[in-house]
């Protein structure tokens, strides 16, 4: 995690007291929006471009947010981005502020790999038992998959990783038969 990210994300949060989770989780979602449309390579990059001006920056950004009605705060923490040239983090904020509003909720956020992209069916089976053994909702977010693997899946979450891949096992099966022929030739 970025360091410099989550301390912005911390800082957008401290904002909002106790009693707040439902304005902070509309700005959350707000954020994550104007993230979406913003990170589009035309657009980032024109916010990241040392040669346009951050007072034409924050003209673009304020006609934005006047078609959009956008949260005052949520507008300044944008500008506040621009004025620190720290607008490359914003998608990096937004990531914090996600995870921070999953575990508010008591949603586990839990990473999959897999070889192949996961049939819909399958996706549904594993949120369901997952949630079972984690006793919590679960947001599922399938990684971009890897043919490297062979087959079979990779769960992460929260530090743990389930590794039941193809590649996995015939790795372990290396290293045991590394091992016999280790200790064979050694006596």
């Amino acid at each position: 995690m970025n360091y410099i990210a989550f301390t912005y994300a911390r800082a957008f949060k401290g904002h909002f007291g106790t009693e707040e989770t439902k304005s902070f989780f509309a700005c959350v979602k707000e954020l994550d929006q104007l993230n979406t449309a913003l990170n589009q390579i035309e657009i980032k990059s024109f916010f990241i471009s040392p040669a346009i001006s951050i007072e034409q920056k924050k003209q673009v950004l304020k006609q934005l947010f006047e078609s959009l009605k956008c949260n005052d705060l949520v507008c300044s923490f944008l500008f506040l981005l621009l004025d620190r040239k720290r607008w490359s983090l914003l998608h990096p904020v937004v990531t914090c502020l996600r995870d921070m509003e999953r575990k508010m909720k008591g949603i586990v956020s839990v990473e999959v790999q897999a070889a192949h992209k996961l049939a819909s069916a399958l996706k549904e089976q594993l949120v369901e038992t997952l949630e079972e053994n984690f006793s919590k909702g679960v947001s599922l977010e399938e990684k971009k998959f890897s043919e490297a693997l062979m087959g079979g899946i990779k769960i992460r979450s929260r530090g743990l990783v389930l590794d039941d891949t193809l590649l996995f096992h015939l790795t372990q099966m290396e290293n045991q038969i590394r091992r016999g022929f280790y200790d064979y030739t050694s006596k």
